[in-house]
């Protein structure tokens, strides 16, 4: 704790690599226990020795002991997403596993050449360009010429009705009633009276 800033807040000192404002409420903050069993011991021995390893070793490369398991990871909005392995780091336990973007993991491309193997169905980098797909075409919309049947120049309206008076010719010579021949029962019944 480094200061008191409000009635009920205090300023912590934290790491810079949180990312966090450094003022909490009392009612967050509880006093540090020390370790009281053993194990508990051992563990906050560890934890602070690896603490000043880290801090020892921050330019140099960790060591890959294994990839456990890959994703795609996909942006909202966004239809591609980027490649991640879960690695878990040598010398750390599995809660320290990260899951890092398949860029970093250049110098470790055996080890994620065996996960492949091991895992055949996981998200893995393709073989393909990005510019081999080609975009999506809809072949469901009628494609719809800019002239159809001549409607802009007015020809349409005069070949229609020439068509249809030719067919309605057609059809009528076809289909010639003669209206003297023409035979009718009721007709004759009619002429003589008799219903």
């Amino acid at each position: 704790m480094v200061e008191k800033v409000g009635s009920a807040a205090y300023r912590i000192r934290i790491p810079a690599s949180w990312k966090v404002y450094n003022v909490f409420n009392e009612v967050l903050l509880k006093l540090h226990k020390p370790a009281v069993f053993p194990k508990q011991q051992k563990q906050e021995k560890e934890w602070k020795q690896r603490k000043e390893d880290d801090h020892t070793k921050r330019n140099e490369e960790f060591e890959v002991e294994e990839v456990i398991d890959s994703r795609l990871k996909t942006r909202r909005g966004s239809r591609t997403g980027r490649l991640e392995y879960l690695v878990k780091w040598k010398g750390y336990p599995n809660e320290e596993a990260t899951w890092e973007i398949a860029d970093n993991l250049e110098h470790a491309h055996r080890k994620v050449q065996a996960f492949h193997k091991k895992k055949p169905s996981a998200p893995q980098p393709t073989s393909m360009p990005a510019n081999f797909f080609q975009r999506y075409h809809n072949h469901t919309d009628p494609v719809i010429p800019k002239k159809l049947f001549g409607w802009e120049d007015g020809k349409f309206d005069k070949d229609y009705l020439r068509n249809m008076d030719k067919r309605w010719a057609e059809w009528k010579s076809m289909r010639q009633i003669d209206e003297t021949k023409r035979y009718d029962s009721r007709d004759e019944n009619l002429e003589e009276g008799v219903m």
